[in-house]
C-alpha cells in the first residue's frame, strides 16, 4: 500500500499496527530507489556513470573539460634558466640580470657594478651609487660625470667684460684673439652676451660673437632716432668646450643707418659684455663619495640613501695639502644615545651593560666628537666618561669626570677633535669610578666631519 505520513504526537498517536504497517511501508519504499545492483567497491578507483550504470573506473585527462589543453599549454619546471626556457624571478621578484640579454653596439647592455676593464657605447653600470652609460666609447676610463658623457661637474661663474673700442674694422677674430677664460672639465657650456653701444646714427648694428675663432652668434642692437646709443637683447648659445683655456671675441658690421667705425663706450661704460656658465650635475647623494673628484665638486654623503641617520655636505679642494680633501659644508651631526641609567664599579675602564654610545666612522680623516653624560655616585668618588678611539686605549685625557657631593647628579660633557682617524675606526664613551658604585644615564655622542679623504 502507498505511503502515508503520519504525524505523531505523545500519548495521542496511537501505536497500533495500522502505523507501523506504514512505518514498513517507507522503508520498503526507500529500498526500493536504491539499485539493485551496486558495482563492489575498487580501490584506487572513482565511481562514475557509465552507460546509463555506475561503474569504478580511474579518472583520464578527457573526463575533465579543458585539462587537456590546459596540461598542453603548461612551462615545465625544467625549462626555467635554460636556452629557449623562461627567465627565473629573484628573492625580489625581479629577473636576475644574469638572465638578460646582452646588447652590443649602440644598444643598452647593464652590466652591473663598474669594474676595471673596457667599455663600449651603451654600456651601463652602477658606480659609487649611480648609474652611468658610456658615450664615445671604447674606454677604460672609471666613470664620473665627465668622461662617461654626463653634466660636467659644477664649475664657478667666469664673468668677464670685452672693452671695444671702435673703430672695429671688418677682419673676422681669430683664435688667439680676444678675451680669455678657462674651463676645467669637457661638457657644454652657456654663453650669454650682451651690448650697449654708442651711435651717432639712425638704424641698426649687429655685433657678431666668436669663441675661439668660430661664430656662434649675433646680436642684433637697434636705435631710434632720437637716441644716440644702441641696446641690444641678450642673446645665449649653448657650446660644448674642452679643457682648457678658450677665447671669446667681438666684430662690429655696419647695416642700416650706422658705421662700425663710429661705434665705442656709451657714457664711458664698456658696452660690450660676456658671461660663461659651466653645465651644473645633481649633487652625488651616496654612502660613499666619488672616486674621482674634480677641484670645487661637491656631494652629499649618507649612510642610507633609503633612510639615512645623517647627510654630510662635502666640497673637493683639489689644493689642499692635506689627504683629507673632502671637506665638510653642512650636515646634522650622526648621534648615537643611550638613555637606560646603568651602574658601573670597577675602576678600570670597561662597558656598562648596554654598550656605548658608539659610532663607526664612514671615512679617513679628521672628526669632532661630542659627548655627554648624566652620573651621580652614593660617595663624594669621581666618576669618568672617556672616548674611546679605534683601537687606542681609553684614557683620562679623552675623558668628561665629574666629582661632588654624595647623591648629587652631575652632567660631563667633553668635545674632542679627532685627528687623521682611519676609515672604520669606532668611536666608543668607556666608563668607570673612583670606588665604589657609579650611576650613568642620558649618555649622548654627537660626531661632526671636519674633512675626509
Amino acid at each position: 500500500m502507498p505511503y502515508t505520513k503520519v504525524n505523531w504526537a505523545d500519548g495521542v498517536t496511537p501505536e497500533n499496527a495500522a502505523n507501523l504497517g506504514r512505518m514498513d511501508q517507507g522503508i520498503a519504499d526507500a529500498h526500493a530507489l536504491v539499485p539493485s545492483a551496486i558495482p563492489a567497491v575498487v580501490n584506487g578507483q572513482w565511481l562514475k556513470g557509465s552507460g546509463g550504470a555506475m561503474v569504478w573506473s580511474a579518472i583520464a585527462q578527457s573526463d575533465v573539460t579543458g585539462l587537456s589543453t590546459a596540461l598542453t599549454a603548461k612551462e615545465d619546471k625544467a625549462n626555467k634558466g635554460v636556452a629557449n626556457g623562461y627567465a627565473p624571478l629573484d628573492a625580489t621578484t625581479k629577473v636576475p640580470a644574469a638572465n638578460l640579454p646582452a646588447m652590443s653596439g649602440a644598444a643598452l647592455s647593464y652590466d652591473g657594478d663598474w669594474a676595471a676593464g673596457t667599455y663600449q657605447d651603451g654600456q651601463v653600470v652602477v658606480k659609487d651609487g649611480i648609474a652611468y652609460i658610456c658615450v664615445g666609447g671604447p674606454t677604460t676610463t672609471a666613470p664620473d660625470p665627465v668622461p662617461w658623457g654626463g653634466a660636467v661637474a659644477p664649475q664657478t661663474y667666469a664673468a668677464f667684460f670685452a672693452n671695444l673700442v671702435g673703430p672695429f674694422g671688418t677682419a673676422v677674430p681669430t683664435a688667439s684673439d680676444g678675451q680669455p677664460f678657462s674651463v676645467s672639465a669637457t661638457g657644454d657650456y652657456l654663453i650669454t652676451v650682451a651690448a650697449t653701444a654708442y651711435n651717432p646714427a639712425t638704424g641698426m648694428t649687429q655685433i657678431e660673437v666668436y669663441v675661439d675663432g668660430i661664430l656662434v652668434t649675433t646680436l642684433n642692437l637697434y636705435m631710434s632716432a632720437a637716441m644716440s646709443h644702441l641696446a641690444g637683447i641678450p642673446k645665449s648659445v649653448l657650446l660644448n668646450l674642452t679643457t682648457g683655456t678658450h677665447r671669446v671675441a667681438f666684430r662690429a658690421i655696419g647695416t642700416t643707418g650706422s658705421d662700425s667705425g663710429d661705434l665705442g663706450w656709451f657714457q664711458g661704460v664698456p658696452w660690450l659684455s660676456a658671461t660663461i656658465l659651466g653645465g651644473g650635475s645633481p649633487v652625488n647623494y651616496a654612502t660613499t663619495l666619488p672616486a674621482s673628484p674634480v677641484d670645487g665638486q661637491e656631494a652629499i654623503l649618507v649612510d642610507s640613501v633609503t633612510n639615512p641617520t645623517y647627510q654630510w655636505r662635502f666640497r673637493y679642494n683639489a689644493a689642499s695639502s692635506s689627504a683629507y680633501k673632502w671637506e665638510f659644508m653642512g650636515g646634522a651631526p650622526a648621534r648615537s644615545d643611550v638613555q637606560t641609567q646603568e651602574n658601573y664599579s670597577s675602576t678600570s675602564y670597561g662597558n656598562l651593560a648596554t654598550v656605548g654610545p658608539t659610532f663607526t666612522l664612514p671615512r679617513a680623516g679628521d672628526y669632532l666628537i661630542d659627548f655627554n653624560a648624566e652620573m651621580f655616585h652614593s660617595s663624594t668618588s669621581p666618576m669618568y666618561v672617556a672616548l674611546k678611539r679605534g683601537a687606542a686605549t681609553e684614557s683620562d685625557n679623552d675623558a668628561a669626570i665629574a666629582q661632588g657631593a654624595a647623591n648629587y647628579s652631575f652632567t660631563g660633557r667633553r668635545s674632542i677633535f679627532v685627528a687623521a682617524a682611519a676609515a672604520a675606526d669606532v668611536m666608543l664613551l668607556r666608563y668607570k669610578t673612583g670606588a665604589a658604585t657609579a650611576s650613568f644615564r642620558k649618555r649622548e655622542m654627537r660626531v661632526t666631519p671636519v674633512r675626509v679623504a
